[in-house]
């Protein structure tokens, strides 16, 4: 079993469009709160990571994660890392700071008054995926420690196609995500902030302008700037600057990393050391084939030879 560097990871993404998908006045006041710096930073201490990661398995292999630039990348720095660890009561006091209180005592934090919520409870939906099923452990958790501190989270997992249409439409509040992104950024430079209309997927263009928050306008020019440097100091430099932006107003919300483990027959012949399951790309992609052996005398016959599979209806 070849260990790959840490690479798998679990976010979530927090809508912060302020119009895309904006159907009535309770989604208006969703985004204008998710749009609040110290409303992520209330979510990101309301999660007990350590938990989500032992809920998806139990022992070491996971690990609680913040957000932004994976471990195991090449170019990532833990100094540039900004962490909002589990601490139940600063959550609840930053959520009090923006004015949600629990007015009608069901237990679920209410809008103000005077704002677009109108007093409503704070309620709030979360996607998760039919394909795969960690997202909706990783989801199932977060409804119970999000209900914690007052916000209420309905989780609905959706087929893959349902998910796309979701965000086409931009009518979506919180989803868990298993991305690629932030291992090798520079083959995603699209995405590594709010450099086209479409990109982040939490705040895409909707109607009107698009306004942007000072620290988004870091991060866009960052990785612009990142993406054309050939200088692998000064790429560092800049990945790690926008690491520490991206983290420190958790554009989105790290919960869970591990590693994905390649698992090889002792008798192939001819696989690099150490060889990654992803990198990228997927394995079976990243070797030639033609070039893997095995010893005559571990060889093993055919399970079906001289047969080609015929699919009748």
């Amino acid at each position: 079993m070849n260990w790959g560097p840490e690479d798998l990871g679990f976010n979530m993404e927090l809508n912060q469009s302020e119009t895309l998908g904006v159907k009535d006045d309770h989604d208006k006041a969703v985004r204008a709160l998710f749009r609040e710096d110290k409303f992520r930073q209330a979510v990101s201490h309301a999660l007990d990571r350590d938990g989500i990661a032992q809920a998806l398995v139990r022992g070491p292999l996971l690990r609680a994660f913040p957000g932004g630039l994976y471990p195991g990348s090449p170019e990532f720095d833990r100094s540039s890392v900004v962490y909002y660890p589990y601490n139940v009561d600063k959550a609840k006091a930053l959520l009090a700071e923006l004015g949600l209180k629990d007015t009608d005592g069901n237990g679920v934090l209410n809008f103000p008054a005077d704002g677009p919520g109108k007093g409503q409870d704070v309620v709030v939906g979360l996607r998760t995926s039919e394909d795969a099923h960690d997202t909706q452990v990783v989801g199932d958790q977060v409804v119970v420690m999000l209900g914690a501190v007052g916000i209420k989270v309905n989780a609905r997992p959706l087929n893959s196609q349902a998910s796309t249409d979701s965000s086409t439409n931009g009518d979506w509040d919180m989803l868990i995500d298993r991305s690629d992104v932030f291992q090798l950024p520079f083959t995603y430079c699209n995405e590594l902030g709010p450099i086209t209309d479409l990109t982040p997927n939490w705040n895409r263009q909707g109607t009107g302008e698009r306004k942007l928050r000072d620290w988004e306008e870091d991060i866009a020019k960052t990785a612009v700037a990142y993406c054309a440097e050939h200088d692998t100091a000064k790429r560092k430099e800049l990945i790690n600057h926008w690491n520490y932006v991206w983290t420190l107003h958790n554009y989105n919300i790290g919960t869970v990393i591990g590693r994905k483990g390649l698992a090889l027959a002792k008798r192939f012949k001819n696989i690099p050391g150490g060889l990654p399951p992803h990198m990228y790309q997927w394995v079976e992609d990243a070797i030639m084939s033609e070039t893997i052996w095995t010893p005559a005398d571990q060889q093993q016959k055919q399970v079906r030879p001289e047969t080609v599979a015929v699919y009748t209806k």
